[in-house]
């Protein structure tokens, strides 16, 4: 009788059929693992649904910040399925310290058609912390530590609210905690003459940045880079009899130029530079909301702040005349 042989890593074949040749032994990239919600956020997000729609506020005879007969209607606009919302309902009563752990756990979907219970609920906590985030940044004084602390998990799990969209942060872009470690550290041993002011606006920039204040970090960012830039231009001018007539307190352009003049900038690094600082002295970018615009801001002070100081150290060691 005839019948089908199922070899595994090739598919099917006939049993009169030749064995396929063997396979080369290629080493094999394994598939990254998609980024899930830590059980810490889904903690935090849970006491914040809570806090938002059912415990009373401190006003006499008011009832929760918001509505959750609204929030039905509200999902529904972001793609949330009517099954899926009555499961919610008629389940679990929009009580979220349920919901939330058996949507983690996969046991949500027992009673649902699921192809994968513990992806599909890790895909709709990822809808409801979107939502989340729309609450809040729709609501600023809605804002407090426990907001603060559902950013900073989201941002530990992967995650980062761009736009109105949740997406998955890479190493590609910035480690930041590790780049702001790095910067720090450099801050305290560079042989920079005004170290002290320039770790006060670098923390003071990361502090306004982690704490909400994202326009002013802008400012504290900006001065960060530009204490940077103006300690490598009096390091130079010092030992550079030939700048010793230039201003004391030059205009940025004009360092930016002496800096490329001095051999400190090579060709492609000036025109970098200049365009870093014009975009964190632009004051605001259309289309940008203020947190990314800060966002944006820290990396680019970071990078080219880490690079100039880098550049610096061996700038130093040539005499300020050759790296």
């Amino acid at each position: 009788m005839q019948g089908r042989i199922i070899v595994f890593g090739f598919g099917r074949k006939q049993n009169n059929e030749p064995a396929p040749p063997p396979t080369p032994n290629v080493p094999v990239v394994p598939k990254s693992v998609p980024k899930r919600l830590s059980q810490r956020t889904v903690a935090v997000m849970t006491t914040l649904y809570n806090k938002f729609f059912f415990e009373q506020t401190s006003y006499y005879g008011a009832g929760p910040l918001l509505d959750i007969s609204k929030l039905p209607n509200v999902l529904y606009a972001m793609g949330f399925n009517m099954r899926f919302l009555g499961h919610c309902e008629n389940s679990y009563y929009w009580r979220f310290d349920t919901l939330f752990p058996a949507l983690k756990d996969g046991s949500f979907y027992e009673d649902l058609p699921s192809g994968s219970p513990i992806n599909d609920g890790h895909t709709m906590l990822l809808n409801f912390a979107t939502n989340l985030c729309g609450i809040i940044e729709q609501n600023p004084s809605l804002k407090d530590r426990d907001t603060q602390y559902f950013y900073e998990s989201l941002l530990d799990d992967g995650f980062q609210l761009v736009g109105r969209r949740l997406i998955e942060t890479t190493q590609d872009i910035i480690p930041e905690p590790q780049e702001i470690s790095a910067v720090e550290s450099l801050i305290r041993i560079s042989v920079h003459d005004g170290r002290d002011l320039l770790l006060q606006h670098f923390l003071e920039a990361h502090q306004l940045y982690s704490s909400g204040n994202y326009h002013p970090s802008i400012g504290e960012w900006r001065s960060f880079l530009e204490e940077t830039l103006r300690g490598v231009w009096r390091l130079t001018r010092a030992r550079r009899p030939e700048y010793a007539t230039f201003s004391d307190i030059p205009s940025m352009k004009d360092l930016l130029d002496f800096l490329r003049r001095s051999g400190f900038f090579a060709s492609d690094e000036h025109p970098a530079f200049s365009s870093t600082w014009g975009f964190l002295c632009a004051g605001g970018h259309p289309g940008i909301s203020e947190k990314d615009d800060a966002h944006l801001s820290m990396i680019l002070a970071l990078t080219f702040g880490h690079a100039a100081l880098l550049k610096l150290e061996r700038w130093a060691e040539g005499g300020f005349i050759r790296f």
